[in-house]
């Protein structure tokens, strides 16, 4: 009977501590997201990365540069949400948030420097098409009146 009872305690204590144990890590791969991926030179960016191991340090740098834009601690549920300024440069950048406390995690999203300004030129100038389509139109109306005049008018013989 103790034998039975010593193994039921060693499986329940063996059970608790591993569940324990496994809410300390993250449950998917972290990931990075940031509220403007085309942002203009100088905007204010949130970045938030996610499912690192709580208590982690995450660094945040970003690429071509490499230059390393800081370092927080994660919370209970692994996120960290930095508050930072776009490149200054037009560009495409990469922001990669890597923790290193319980495990090497890494992860990374890239946003796209835009230049301000007007809309960007995407296709084809539709302004002759426009032109020829206000001429047909224009014709098309002329002969409608044409035709309405000529149903007016009594037929002479």
């Amino acid at each position: 009977m103790k034998r039975i009872v010593g193994v039921v305690m060693c499986l329940v204590a063996t059970l608790g501590f591993g569940a324990a144990m496994a809410s300390a890590y993250p449950v998917g791969d972290p990931e990075v997201t940031v509220s403007d991926s085309s942002p203009r030179p100088g905007a204010q960016l949130t970045v938030n990365a996610s499912d690192f191991c709580a208590g982690d340090t995450v660094t945040l740098t970003i690429v071509p540069d490499g230059s390393e834009v800081g370092e927080l601690t994660a919370d209970v549920n692994g996120n960290v949400s930095f508050v930072i300024n776009a490149p200054a440069a037009v560009g495409t950048y990469v922001l990669t948030a890597n923790g290193t406390n319980c495990r090497d995690t890494v992860a990374s999203s890239s946003i796209t420097v835009v230049q301000p300004g007007g809309i960007p030129s995407t296709g084809n100038d539709s302004g002759n098409t426009l032109q020829l389509g206000a001429i047909v139109v224009a014709a098309g109306a002329g002969l409608l009146g044409v035709a309405a005049l000529r149903r007016r008018r009594p037929a002479t013989a």
